[in-house]
C-alpha cells in the first residue's frame, strides 16, 4: 500500500494550479545523448497459420504494434535524451519536482528506508524495470551504464528477485536501492529506443559477461524452461512432450525452476539458437547468446507479444515465434510447428 507524504500533497497543489508538468517544464538542461536514427528491421520468422491462434494481446501492446514488430521494415529510432533537474525529492516510490512526477511500483520491505541527502545523481531505474525482472535485466542495466556517465546512479527498490545479485556482481553494478532522497540535482533519461547508442551498451555488457563467465557448450541449441513462476503465469500443458522432442533434436534443456543462475548463464553462453516462452525469462539471452544467432519465442494465444523482437533486432539476432493453442487455463504447443520454425530460423542464420 503506497503512503503519501507532504511532498506528494504539495505536488498535487502545484499540479492543480499549473497542470501536470513534463520533464521539459522542470529541467534546467536538456542534453541529446543520441540523435534520432533510421533503421531497417527484418520481418519475424513464423509459419503462416500461427497468427490464426492469437486470441488477445498482453496489456500494454496492441495489434498494430505487434503487426509492426512482425512485419519489420523501415523506421526511425527515437533520440536518447538526458534531462538535468535541480532540487528533486524521492518519496513513496515517486520522484517529484514541482508539478512533475515520475513514479514506480511500490515494493514492500522490512527495515528502515534507505536515505540520501544532497549530491548529484542519475536515475537508472524505470517503472517497468521495478515491476518486471526482464525489463530490469535488459532496460535498467543498460540505462545504468548511461547514468554512470553523468553522475552516481540512483536506483530505486526492486522486488527480491533471486537472480538479480549475480548479475549485479557480473556487471559491477552498485545497485544500492534508495527509498528517500533530497537531491541537489538528478539526471533523468528517455532511453527506450533500441538505437546504436544502446546497442553499444548491450555489446559492452556482453563483453564483460564473457570476461567473467566461461561457456559450458558453444554453438548449441537451448530450450529455456520457465516453469510456473513469474508475475504472470504462462503454462504449457504439453511441455514434457515438447522437451522430449527438442532433446531428440539435440537441444540442451535449462530449467529456471531447478538450475542455478550460474548454470543458466554458462549454459546459454554462445548458444546458436534459444527457444523460450515469452516473458522475463527471455532476457537471460540478451547478454549470453551467440552474436548473430536465432531466438524463438513461444507466445500464449491470449497474451500475444513479441517484445524480444526489439532487442533481437538491435543485436542482429534472427527472431521467430510460434503461438500456442488454448488448453483450459494453459495452452499447448505443436512440436512439429516449433521444430519447423527452428529449421526456418537456422536456415536464415
Amino acid at each position: 500500500m503506497r503512503s503519501y507524504s507532504p511532498v506528494h500533497f504539495r505536488h498535487l497543489v502545484e499540479r492543480t494550479l499549473n497542470g501536470l508538468g513534463t520533464l521539459e517544464d522542470v529541467c534546467e538542461e536538456r542534453i541529446t545523448v543520441a540523435e534520432p536514427e533510421p533503421f531497417f528491421h527484418e520481418p519475424a520468422i513464423f509459419l503462416s497459420n500461427q497468427l490464426d491462434h492469437v486470441r488477445a494481446f498482453v496489456p500494454g501492446t496492441t495489434k498494430a504494434q505487434e503487426d509492426k514488430r512482425i512485419k519489420g521494415g523501415d523506421g526511425v529510432h527515437a533520440a536518447t535524451t538526458a534531462y538535468r533537474i535541480a532540487g528533486v525529492k524521492l518519496r513513496d516510490s515517486a520522484i517529484y519536482k514541482k508539478n512533475w512526477r515520475t513514479y514506480f511500483p511500490p515494493v514492500a520491505h522490512n527495515g528502515a528506508p534507505s536515505r540520501i541527502t544532497n549530491g548529484s545523481y542519475a536515475l537508472a531505474s524505470s517503472y517497468c524495470g521495478v515491476q518486471y525482472f526482464g525489463h530490469w535485466l535488459h532496460d535498467d542495466i543498460a540505462t545504468y551504464q548511461l547514468a554512470a556517465d553523468f553522475a552516481t546512479p540512483l536506483c530505486t527498490r526492486t522486488p527480491p528477485w533471486p537472480d538479480k545479485a549475480r548479475y549485479e556482481q557480473i556487471f559491477d553494478l552498485d545497485w544500492a536501492e534508495v527509498d528517500y532522497a533530497n537531491l541537489d540535482e538528478l539526471f533523468c533519461f528517455i532511453d527506450h529506443a533500441q538505437n546504436s547508442h544502446k546497442t553499444r551498451r548491450y555489446k559492452a555488457l556482453r563483453r564483460r559477461l564473457r570476461e567473467r563467465c566461461a561457456a559450458t557448450y558453444g554453438g548449441h541449441k537451448v530450450y529455456l524452461r520457465r516453469g510456473d513462476g513469474g508475475a504472470i503465469k504462462r503454462i504449457i500443458s504439453n511441455e514434457d512432450e515438447l522437451i522430449a522432442d527438442l532433446k531428440a533434436e539435440g537441444f540442451v534443456i535449462l530449467d529456471l525452476t531447478k538450475d542455478s543462475i550460474d548454470d543458466i548463464i554458462t549454459g546459454l553462453l554462445e548458444a546458436r539458437i534459444v527457444v523460450s516462452i515469452e516473458g522475463s525469462n527471455c532476457d537471460h539471452a540478451v547478454y549470453t547468446m551467440r552474436d548473430n544467432g536465432g531466438f524463438i519465442a513461444i507466445c500464449p494465444p491470449t497474451m500475444f507479444n513479441n517484445f524480444p523482437k526489439d532487442w533481437t533486432a538491435a543485436l542482429g539476432v534472427k527472431y521467430g515465434f510460434v503461438v500456442g493453442e488454448a488448453d483450459g487455463e494453459a495452452f499447448k504447443v505443436d512440436p512439429r510447428s516449433l521444430l519447423k520454425t527452428v529449421e526456418m530460423v537456422e536456415a536464415a542464420l
